[in-house]
């Protein structure tokens, strides 16, 4: 049998909430547009240094604006201990695709499995949280993250901080 979810109450939810319990601290926000993969390190022949790629750091830098405000809006310092992360990038088919071919992509009956990885498109995420979200990565114990199709591309992203989780590198609380 395939994942079955139940929910109480009214059944209404926002698609980036879908996934994280509301028991506890939780942000949501969205980032506008295609979701982008984290590129690799370039190296440049010429200076003989590594990069990283423009795209990755333009779209790293408005994840971390994005947050930043809806941090600030609730008053919230970065979470501390664990946390789940849900990440719900949705992509528009491709224009140059036939009717019927974008048609089942917005039902839902094709999947988006071609690029971008989508364990590259969590990482620049987590990239663009750290600091402003959550102090560390490594505080990441729970996720999901989903490849969808719809006509407006747009990523959800919610982190939510696990009830009674503490810190292992801070002192006693």
């Amino acid at each position: 049998m395939g994942d079955r979810h139940h929910h109480s109450g009214s059944g209404h939810h926002s698609i980036g909430s879908a996934f994280a319990p509301m028991t506890s601290a939780s942000i949501t926000f969205e980032v506008p547009g295609t979701p982008v993969a984290k590129g690799r390190p370039r190296f440049s022949t010429r200076s003989h240094h590594v990069y990283t790629p423009s795209k990755t750091r333009a779209h790293e830098k408005l994840i971390r604006g994005i947050a930043l405000v809806e941090m600030n809006r609730r008053n919230l310092q970065p979470f501390s201990g664990a946390v789940s992360l849900s990440i719900c990038a949705i992509f528009a088919p491709p224009k140059s695709w036939p009717k019927w071919k974008r048609e089942l992509a917005l039902q839902g009956d094709l999947h988006h499995t071609t690029k971008p990885d989508l364990d590259n498109v969590e990482k620049l995420i987590i990239d663009g949280l750290t600091g402003i979200v959550i102090e560390d990565d490594a505080q990441i114990i729970d996720g999901r993250t989903k490849k969808l199709y719809s006509a407006t591309p747009i990523t959800w992203v919610t982190v939510t901080q696990v009830p009674g989780s503490h810190s292992q590198t801070k002192k006693k609380p």
